[in-house]
C-alpha cells in the first residue's frame, strides 16, 4: 500500500514536472515583476501567496495536459521516452483526472483573489 502511494507520487511529481523547477521560475519573475508593478512598491503577501500558486499550479496542468497530448509521440523521442504515460507509471485516465483537479485549484486560487467589490458587483 505504501509503496503504491509512493509511485503514485512518483509519477505525479515527475508528470507536473516539480523535478525541474525552471519552467516555474520563468513563470514567475513576470508574475512578480507585474505585482510589484501594479503595487507601486512591495504587492501585499496575500498576492504574493497566490499568484505564486497559480503559476506554480497552472505550470502543472500544462505539463500534464501536454503529456497527455503527447503520449503517442513521446515514446518515440529519447528525450521524452521515460515520461509517466509513456513507461506506463499512470494511466491517460489518470492523467486527465490529475489535470481537471489542478484547473479547479487554479480556479479556486482565481476566486479567492476576487475582490469584495467585484463579488458584489457580480451577485446585483
Amino acid at each position: 500500500m505504501l509503496k503504491n502511494i509512493q509511485q503514485q507520487w512518483l509519477a505525479i511529481k515527475l508528470i507536473t514536472r516539480m523535478d525541474k523547477p525552471i519552467g516555474t521560475y520563468l513563470l514567475l519573475w513576470p508574475t512578480y515583476w507585474a505585482l510589484w508593478i501594479a503595487s507601486d512598491g512591495w504587492p501585499i503577501l496575500h498576492n504574493l501567496l497566490v499568484f505564486s500558486l497559480g503559476v506554480f499550479v497552472m505550470r502543472s496542468a500544462g505539463c500534464v495536459i501536454n503529456d497527455y497530448a503527447d503520449r503517442d509521440i513521446d515514446g518515440q523521442v529519447k528525450r521524452t521516452k521515460n515520461r509517466p504515460l509513456v513507461n506506463g507509471m499512470m494511466t491517460p485516465s489518470y492523467a486527465i483526472n490529475l489535470f481537471g483537479v489542478l484547473i479547479g485549484i487554479a480556479l479556486g486560487l482565481s476566486l479567492i483573489h476576487i475582490s469584495e467589490p467585484t463579488r458584489q458587483a457580480e451577485i446585483s
